[in-house]
């Protein structure tokens, strides 16, 4: 057997098992209802569909094939962390309706790390949301809430509370809030606003991450059944680790009757700034209208990026 000869079955044999191995990965979720934890396979589906592609290539390629590889390996990531700027979608693109009250909502989680508190006030100074939803904050970011009281000088918050550090901070008074955090659900803060913001009700929430799946899916259950006893119109945000394609976000939303607005990678940052995956969400019930599509943020020192949309809602 000659060396080219060699190179050509190795290139082959390899990328024939990147193709297998990206298909197992595509087919894992289809049998979480068997096992939860096969959902975890969902959320690298982008990154399967490109090693696939790849792997395909790879076999025809033959002693070409780990070129080949080693360039899908390498323009995957690179495709999906610039999606954000690929996809030039409007932030608002109608007006509200008569007798519709505008609002802008920004969800973050700032990264218990993060001390970049700078970088964050300026990221909402720029995007002036009337509703922020922060999470992963605990007493090292009093001085940033400090310096966010005077523009956002309503709070709720359960930052003392062990498991729990979300922030929700508004322009506007609200009439009620709350907190859970003892419970068979995520922790989880709300607030509710009067008849000038139509009763709107919002959750701020923080969900379970690998290797506890089985009580991610839990959570998501007793989440989707707090939201229907909070009732419409109700507007859930923060970071779920979890992405579009999941069983997670797929039953979250049938249980609640809730509808996704988010798509976009928001997590990690550190990878040179290119995020891989969306796991930080925003859902809205009926009486809640789009006005535009959602937006990933700037990187404001967390290892995720924010995400912000503009909504209408009829007030009195």
């Amino acid at each position: 057997m000659t060396r080219k000869s060699l190179w050509n079955r190795l290139g082959r044999l390899t990328s024939a098992l990147v193709v297998i191995a990206s298909f197992v990965g595509l087919s894992a979720p289809y049998l979480a209802d068997l096992w939860i934890v096969f959902d975890v396979f969902s959320n690298l589906r982008l990154h399967f569909i490109g090693l696939f592609a790849a792997g395909c290539i790879g076999v025809l390629a033959g002693r070409y094939g780990f070129a080949v590889l080693a360039a899908g390996a390498v323009l995957t990531p690179l495709v999906i962390g610039l999606l954000p700027l690929f996809e030039n979608r409007p932030a608002v693109m109608i007006e509200p309706g008569e007798g519709e009250q505008q609002f802008k909502v920004v969800s973050f989680n700032t990264h218990f790390s993060n001390s970049d508190i700078e970088a964050v006030e300026a990221y909402l100074q720029a995007e002036e949301p009337d509703i922020v939803i922060l999470v992963e904050v605990g007493r090292e970011k009093d001085n940033l809430l400090q310096r966010l009281a005077e523009d956002y000088p309503y709070r709720e918050d359960c930052i003392r509370v062990a498991y729990c550090h979300i922030v929700m901070l508004s322009r506007r008074a609200f009439a009620e809030g709350g907190k859970r955090t003892n419970w068979d659900g995520p922790p989880m803060t709300w607030i509710r606003f009067g008849d000038d913001l139509g009763n709107l009700t919002v959750v701020g929430t923080h969900l379970s991450r690998i290797p506890r799946i089985e009580r991610q899916f839990q959570q998501i259950r007793h989440l989707a059944e707090e939201t229907l006893r909070l009732g419409d119109p109700v507007l859930v945000a923060g970071d779920f680790n979890a992405t579009e394609w999941s069983l997670m976000l797929n039953a979250f939303q049938e249980f609640s009757g809730l509808w996704r607005m988010t798509d976009l990678p928001t997590w990690p940052t550190w990878l040179f700034g290119l995020p891989q995956i969306g796991i930080d969400h925003i859902f809205i019930s009926n009486g809640i209208r789009p006005l535009g599509f959602p937006q990933s943020g700037a990187d404001a020192g967390s290892d995720h990026l924010p995400v912000s949309a503009v909504f209408s809602i009829p007030a009195g």
